[in-house]
């Protein structure tokens, strides 16, 4: 750990100086050997592509680098068919610095292809040569570039003049549109071993999506340097539906957009300031194998490079002509940052502009100023446009985010900036004042969105403030509504009762008017069972029929008829309290087939 932070504090010394810096010029002579084929030698057997590229030493802790590309391999074999897979998405451009000529290849390279030239040796002296050299490079030699003649490439490499029969590759540029499991193979069975770090940070960082600016510079007289260019941005494209309001009308006031993930990743490594590779990796919306390019004459002397533009140019802007290639692999890197970094604010200019559009007429059509101007809207609306704020909150939280990463990366890469300080060419001072240009922008640009939110913000509170008002109220409008029948239900109850009071009255005066009839049934029943014996024509008893007996016979009855209404009480719960202890307790009515007698 110690001998690690000395070695960053060196290069942090070496990066803060604001002079003195000098990028080593000398040319010296390639001497590398294939990584894949040099670890197959080391231990014998076919090594494992991932395992090697993606893992330095075993260890317990898992590496985040091979976990991002084993889950890009996995998600893209599930989601891709063998019809796009086998797409020829690739572009490479391979010249010699002595003529300043390429080698010949198709237009564009499927992943066979690509492996097939990339595994060509770069340099003469790289490996023993097989046969005869005219035949190794019969087809592989194109004219030199425009406005560039053979004596000065010669004499600007200070290469004597004669016939080569090889071509040595000084300047190698890979282009891949939309970077598949294939054509990561095939760059890392064909690289070097000074590519493989510059290579594993290029694929898995371009698979996550980092944004990052960044110059490695050397340590220690080290001469191989590292250039880094990661820069994912997001692009808005308007879309033909539209949404629809509770009602089904069209709400103009939010159409729907197409957010479309965008990445281009470029990395650069140089063995030194002549002899370098560049990989760039872009994920456009728009395919650029789909154009139709007309072959013309001027094809030959003008030739976009797509590294740099996707081949949205000239029409777009400021392009690179690869027929008259820049050997400086710094000047080329800011060049193409330069180009990259203004569509890059090109299209956050477009997203932020039309975003802040969309939402201030959003916010000015549903008026959100203060609660009263919503009273009279809906409840259902309300939690329409509260949905629809807080959709507008997580769009805007993930542009601030997204942005404010590549801000980030700039602000880290003014460190660097030293590297390029030696440079007095006019290219390279311009694009680095358009560098800082561009990043005032897109700072700018973060701020209007950091307001935009707070706008939604606020609308969001508003609208949930109306809600909870509206709310209220109805909760107002129900309690007073359940006031109202709670007194009608208290007006009923009292009506209720009083019409009990007048049965319970009418009961008693029912049972009052029982017991009097009772008292007169027993007191008349004994006086007319006597008359009825008395006046009867023959006699059922041996007493004679006189008034004496006639008062006996009331008195009797009058004792008799109580005593017998007694009695047959009595004899009734007798016969009841039997009738339960025979049929159980639940008494004989709720048996079947019981009758009480």
């Amino acid at each position: 750990m110690a001998t690690l932070e000395n070695t960053m504090r060196k290069r942090d010394r070496a990066l803060s100086r604001q002079q003195n810096f000098k990028w080593p010029t000398h040319d010296r002579r390639f001497v590398d050997l294939r990584f894949l084929e040099t670890r197959a030698a080391i231990l014998l057997k076919e090594p494992d592509i991932l395992e090697e590229v993606f893992v330095d030493f075993e260890s317990s802790i898992p590496s985040w680098d091979i976990y991002v590309v084993r889950k890009f391999f996995r998600t893209y074999a599930r989601n891709v068919t063998g019809t796009q897979q086998q797409q020829a998405r690739a572009k490479l451009d391979a010249r010699g610095l002595v003529r300043g000529t390429k080698r010949r290849c198709p237009e564009w390279l499927t992943p066979s292809d690509l492996y097939r030239y990339l595994n060509e040796k770069r340099f003469e002296h790289e490996r023993p040569v097989i046969g005869p050299l005219e035949d190794e490079s019969e087809g592989w030699l194109e004219a030199p570039a425009a406005g560039q003649s053979r004596d000065q490439s010669e004499e600007q490499s200070g290469v004597q003049s004669k016939a080569l029969k090889f071509l040595d590759v000084d300047r190698q540029i890979v282009y891949i549109y939309r970077l598949c499991p294939q054509y990561i193979l095939a760059l890392l069975q064909t690289a070097y071993y000074h590519q493989q770090a510059a290579l594993r940070e290029a694929i898995w960082k371009h698979i996550a999506g980092e944004a990052l600016v960044r110059v490695q510079a050397p340590i220690d007289n080290f001469t191989t340097f590292h250039l880094e260019f990661h820069m994912p941005f997001l692009t808005l494209r308007e879309c033909i539906l539209r949404g629809r309001t509770s009602d089904g009308s069209p709400d103009d006031a939010w159409p729907e957009m197409a957010s479309l993930n965008i990445e281009c990743h470029e990395h650069m490594r140089t063995c030194n300031h002549s002899k370098w590779v560049c990989w760039g990796f872009s994920n456009t919306h728009l395919d650029p194998t789909t154009r139709n390019e007309e072959p013309s004459e001027e094809f030959d002397i003008y030739q976009e490079d797509y590294v740099s533009t996707d081949g949205e140019g000239p029409a777009d802007g400021r392009t690179i002509n690869l027929e008259q290639p820049i050997w400086c692999a710094r000047r080329y890197w800011l060049q193409t940052v330069d180009i990259r970094m203004q569509i890059v604010h090109k299209e956050w200019t477009w997203l932020v502009r039309s975003t802040e559009a969309d939402i201030k007429a959003w916010v000015s059509k549903n008026r959100f100023f203060s609660t009263k101007d919503l009273e009279t809207t809906q409840h259902n609306r309300l939690g329409e446009l509260l949905d629809r704020a807080v959709e507008k909150i997580e769009l805007l939280r993930k542009l601030n985010e997204n942005l404010g990463n590549s801000i980030r990366a700039w602000d880290r890469f003014n460190g660097d900036r030293n590297c390029f300080s030696d440079l007095q060419e006019a290219s390279a001072i311009s694009a680095l004042t358009s560098h800082k240009r561009i990043l005032e922008c897109l700072v700018d640009l973060k701020r209007k969105l950091q307001t935009l939110e707070k706008t939604c913000e606020k609308a969001e509170k508003i609208l949930t403030l109306s809600m909870g008002k509206k709310i209220n109220n109805e909760s107002q409008a129900l309690s007073l509504r359940s006031h109202a029948v709670n007194l009608e239900k208290i007006t009923i109850t009292q009506e209720t009762a009083k019409l009990n009071r007048q049965s319970t009255a009418a009961a008693v005066e029912s049972s009052r008017t029982t017991r009097i009839n009772m008292q007169m049934f027993l007191i008349t029943t004994p006086v007319i069972l006597a008359l009825q014996y008395f006046g009867a024509e023959k006699d059922i008893f041996s007493f004679e029929r006189n008034p004496k007996t006639f008062s006996y016979t009331v008195c009797v009855l009058f004792f008799a008829l109580p005593i017998l209404t007694y009695a047959l009480s009595l004899l009734n719960r007798t016969w009841d309290n039997l009738i339960r202890r025979i049929f159980g307790k639940t008494g004989p009515e709720d048996k079947e087939g019981a009758v009480i007698v």
